[in-house]
């Protein structure tokens, strides 16, 4: 009976935790004279478009949805497309999608010279996470 109950909460767990749709393409970008960002994701859609040459970026919200591309994976304004220094005859992007919430999850950490001496001199004696998503009660 505790292996189907365990079983059944697993499995709920990760129904619920791989729901997020994420979009990640590379590809060429159309360049337009407008100012609005079409591309096939909903509009509103937070992306962060790579420069794969420079690896420069920016952040921009999809303005418009657009099906047909074509060759194509964004039309992005000349603005953008400068200031992600863009070749305007082989624009090739990355486009990688951004969740709204607000939770920072760290992929690189260094620890520096003066961390470590600190580390040998201190009596670790309690570990605690805060949950930075719960509201103080008063």
């Amino acid at each position: 009976m505790f292996k189907k109950k365990f079983l059944i909460f697993y499995l709920l767990l990760f129904s619920c935790t791989l729901s997020q749709n994420f979009y990640e393409k590379t590809g060429f970008a159309y360049i337009n004279d407008g100012k609005k960002v079409f591309s096939s994701l909903p509009k509103g859609t937070l992306i962060k478009v790579t420069n794969v040459k420079t690896s420069d970026s920016k952040v921009i919200v999809t303005d418009e949805i657009i099906r047909n591309l074509e060759s194509r994976i964004i039309s992005l304004p000349y603005t953008v497309s400068k200031d992600l220094k863009l070749n305007r005859s082989l624009p090739l992007v990355h486009l990688q999608s951004l969740r709204k919430n607000k939770i920072f999850i760290a992929k690189k950490t260094k620890i520096y010279e003066e961390e470590k001496k600190i580390k040998n001199n201190i009596k670790l004696e309690k570990i605690s996470i805060l949950d930075l998503n719960k509201k103080k009660k008063h």
